[in-house]
């Protein structure tokens, strides 16, 4: 060789860049400086990568082990990089803590294009240092990455607390596979006991960041992928995109779990919890949200939680289904508030149905507060409402409003239960075009402040409106309880009962009419206040009204309660069926303001009346009913005793014993089980303890008398037991009698 040659190839070698990559596959030999091709500065507790790490394993399908004791692992420093990458393969990094700077990589990301390639598998098992990402100046720079033709698996299984602060993805980046998995736990429980605590983090301020294990939104798109994140002994605070959305395949699942709380925040931009699905009609996928304490937002506000079904490609085809939601608190409450775009949404595409979400805390006296619209809509010929269920242990309320709506297939069904007082402020819906859904509460007590409606349209039956509350039901001036029918259809029912006072303010409505076409029935009202056989009063401002055309189906309005009063505003009203009928069963007093309309159909019948049941003694109100209402008792028609009261035809003098009049007067039931009495309505708390009341402790309720003066019910049902109550005891005791046997 010449020596001109020779020197230019010490030049050429000289120019050319140095190597930036090293293939390895274990921590010692990154620790040794990759062969002289990466960079790292180890000591006995920690090691700082600042160049790339390519990983190989020494066989194709092998797994690479890094293995770096429990010494503490950064990824980058200032103005180096410090990455490793494994293309489709699989790699494992052990170390006492990992932390992954701006500069830093952690990558087995799998290719798209023309030359597909899968994602691979990235497994971190680390100690109570756990991981730190830091954040990255720029939107999806440098991010942790498993995504590729086909998502891969990233697996992350921490002692301590994870922090996430930029892209995290598992996603697919071709339109014919699916998206992977991302599976995070921080903590660790041994044999049922926590024995290291860990939380788990999500932020940054740049959007299409968070979490995703997203699948291609067009028409062949697969499913969305699979993200689970569990906080052993500590919490969850989201506040940047968790999305495992998928094309037609449907929407991916996520899961959420940690033993104490879960922090739902707002998002840069976009859904904050997505499994939607797109595609043609793809179906809304599975989102799950468990805290050990409460689930809140940040500062009480919260973005998008969204499992929707899309739309078909033809015209006429059915769309997605939407997914389901579940949000629980096993001691804490739930605290959603309205942030940005916030709301809980699983609706169906056009033509499918609306999914479900359920809403619900464990433990009393946790409390439920929702202030984001919650839908599960399914609208179009074939569309169908889905369902919202809440369970609350404490009082519960919607101030934005819950919206099951539906089409051809009808409205959908909310079941709505709190112990404590459930309040409505926006429009809560089950309407339907195939007719309306069901909406049903149980709770302590209500108070409707916005509409409720199952209203069938334009041509449909109304629905049902149930309520039964154990103290106070209230309509307010906005209240509005819709079971109306449109077109050639007979009304809905509406069912409102409370164990204390039911009142129905002066603008408030309850519509249970049908439909304008001749022919069809209103439908049912009954309106119970002090169910069972509690002194709850029944006050009446508003207009009540089941109206109808019928000749031979009748609607019919039944109203009980202590005291039936209507004011000056109030209505009730079924006219219009031949055979409509009111009955109105009034414990103590009936009292009917000036201006108060009591009617039914006048004219027609006769046995469309105003039927009405009192104790002996109480006052008949005599003006405000149509028809007029007849005596309480028989009269003589014709004869010498004409207008006097009967038995029998000879008491008349010649005439004859008239028909019972619209008005029965009744004694009190002074024991459980009579018949033909009313229940009265005694004072609860003037220590007298009077039918139906079993105790009365002077206004100061204890374990052994409650609130209305009932002891509770301390039969055990056991024959060897003397069953009592005992204040100090905190309530019912069951004393085994010695020597006693059933056999």
């Amino acid at each position: 060789m010449s020596r001109w040659l020779l020197v230019l190839l010490l030049l050429l070698l000289a120019l050319a860049p140095a190597r930036d990559a090293a293939a390895v596959c274990t921590a010692s030999e990154v620790m040794a400086g990759c062969g002289g091709s990466c960079t790292a500065t180890c000591t006995a507790t920690a090691c700082t990568i600042s160049r790339t790490v390519s990983v190989t394993p020494p066989v194709a399908g092998g797994v690479c082990t890094f293995d770096f004791g429990t010494r503490e692992v950064t990824l980058g420093q200032p103005g180096a990089n410090g990455s490793f990458i494994g293309g489709s393969n699989a790699f494992e990094i052990r170390a006492g803590k990992l932390t992954i700077l701006s500069t830093g990589r952690l990558s087995a990301a799998g290719t798209g294009g023309t030359n597909p390639t899968p994602g691979g598998m990235i497994t971190l098992t680390l100690g109570s240092g756990g991981l730190d990402v830091r954040a990255v100046p720029t939107a999806s720079s440098n991010p942790v990455d498993v995504s590729g033709a086909g998502g891969g698996t990233l697996i992350i299984q921490s002692d301590g607390d994870v922090s996430l602060g930029r892209l995290v993805s598992a996603s697919a980046k071709t339109t014919s596979t699916s998206a992977g998995k991302i599976m995070i736990t921080a903590g660790r429980r041994v044999a049922n006991a926590v024995v290291a605590s860990g939380s788990i983090k999500l932020f940054g301020i740049n959007p299409r960041e968070g979490l995703r294990a997203e699948a291609s939104s067009s028409s062949s798109g697969k499913a969305g992928g699979t993200i689970s994140l569990t906080a052993i002994g500590g919490s969850i605070d989201i506040e940047n995109t968790v999305s495992v959305f998928g094309g037609t395949f449907s929407g991916g699942s996520l899961d959420l779990t940690a033993d104490n709380d879960v922090i739902l925040g707002v998002p840069p931009a976009g859904a904050l919890l997505s499994a939607d699905g797109f595609g043609d009609a793809g179906s809304g996928g599975t989102i799950s949200v468990l805290a050990g304490g409460k689930v809140s937002g940040n500062a009480g506000l919260t973005g998008a939680i969204t499992a929707a079904g899309h739309s078909a490609l033809l015209a006429g085809d059915f769309g997605g289904s939407g997914g389901t939601i579940s949000v629980e608190a096993q001691t804490g409450p739930v605290t959603l508030g309205p942030g940005g775009n916030g709301k809980i949404a699983a609706d169906g595409g056009p033509d499918g149905c609306g999914g479900a979400i359920s809403i619900s805390t464990d433990t009393a006296p946790a409390e439920i507060t929702i202030g984001v619209p919650v839908s599960v809509t399914g609208v179009g010929l074939d569309g169908g409402g889905g369902s919202v269920c809440l369970d609350g242990q404490g009082p519960a309320s919607f101030t934005q409003g819950i919206d099951a709506s539906g089409g051809g297939s009808g409205g959908g069904s909310l079941d709505l239960e709190a112990l404590g007082t459930l309040s409505t402020a926006g429009a809560v819906r089950a309407d339907g075009s195939g007719g309306g859904g069901c909406i049903s509460f149980c709770a302590g007590g209500l108070a409707i402040n916005g509409a409720v409606s199952v209203v069938g349209s334009p041509n449909a039956p109304g629905g049902g409106v149930m309520a039964i509350a154990d103290g106070v039901v209230a309509l307010s001036g906005s209240g509005l309880v819709d079971a109306s029918s449109t077109g050639d259809n007979s009304g809905g029912c509406v069912d409102l009962e409370g164990g204390g006072d039911l009142t129905i303010a002066p603008t408030a409505v309850i519509d249970a009419d049908g439909g304008a076409v001749t022919g069809n029935a209103g439908g049912l009202i009954c309106l119970v206040s002090g169910t069972p056989d509690l002194p709850g009063d029944l006050i009446v401002n508003g207009k009540v009204h089941a109206k109808g055309s019928s000749p031979t189906v009748s609607a019919l309005a039944s109203l009980e309660g202590c005291t039936i009063h209507f004011g000056p505003t109030g209505t009730l009203d079924t006219s219009g069926d031949r055979l409509a009928r009111n009955t109105l069963r009034a414990r103590r007093a009936l009292v009917v303001d000036p201006g108060a309309q009591i009617k039914t159909t006048d004219g027609g019948d006769p046995r469309s009346r105003n039927r009405v049941t009192l104790p002996i003694g109480a006052t008949v109100p005599a003006a405000g009913f149509s028809p007029p209402l007849a005596p309480p008792s028989p009269i003589c028609v014709g004869g010498t005793g004409a207008g006097q009261p009967c038995r029998v035809d000879g008491d008349c003098g010649g005439g004859t014993c008239g028909a019972p009049g619209d008005v029965q007067l009744l004694p009190f039931c002074t024991a459980v089980g009579q018949l033909a009495c009313l229940t009265p309505c005694p004072v609860c708390g003037n220590q007298l303890i009077e039918f139906p009341e079993t105790c009365d402790t002077g206004g100061h309720p204890d374990a052994c008398c409650n609130a209305t003066c009932r002891t509770p019910f301390c039969n055990d049902l056991d024959a060897c037991t003397t069953d009592a109550c005992s204040v100090a005891a905190g309530g019912c005791t069951h004393t085994r009698i010695e020597g006693c046997t059933t056999t």
